[in-house]
């Protein structure tokens, strides 16, 4: 999204430094969100086959990915006191799990959330 900004210049040479008017280029988080987490994003989305997209999967996704970060923290509460390094596997594949869950259900497009689901 571009906006263009008309604001007076105080005098000419200002005008001729600052180049009016301004151009300003606004991203919002939800798209500097997308570029982060492209590399999780891009394995769910590409692809032009068929898919049946229904709002009811995307809101059952966050929550798995609510269920599954729970999960890894109730894990590591409960594992941390032990001193043993063999609690972290599950506490890595559940929040593993959650982190995609979570990314896919707010920030994908059906396309991907379909392909969770293996909606094709």
């Amino acid at each position: 999204m571009n906006w263009i900004v008309f604001l007076p210049a105080v005098n000419k040479k200002a005008a001729k430094v600052l180049k009016w008017p301004l151009t300003v280029k606004i991203t919002t988080m939800k798209d500097t969100l997308r570029k982060l987490f492209s590399p999780i994003l891009n394995l769910f989305e590409k692809g032009d086959e068929l898919y049946v997209a229904k709002p009811l999967n995307r809101k059952i996704l966050i929550i798995i990915g609510v269920l599954f970060s729970f999960l890894a923290s109730v894990v590591i509460y409960l594992s941390y006191d032990k001193g043993e390094p063999g609690y972290f596997i599950p506490v890595v594949v559940f929040s593993g799990v959650a982190i995609v869950a979570l990314v896919v259900g707010f920030l994908g497009n059906d396309r991907a959330v379909a392909k969770i689901w293996g909606n094709r």
